[in-house]
């Protein structure tokens, strides 16, 4: 049971962790996106 507990919160960690980054990253894809609309508004 003490393994199983274990993996738990490993397994939890590594999707916190998982769900961070996949935050970071749709943040910055946001921000390019934004930044190739203000391009395009320039031309």
């Amino acid at each position: 049971v003490e393994s199983l507990m274990t993996i738990k919160q490993t397994l939890q960690a590594d999707l916190e962790t998982s769900i961070k980054r996949i935050a970071d990253l749709q943040t910055v894809l946001e921000e390019e996106s934004t930044d190739e609309s203000d391009d395009e508004t320039e031309r």
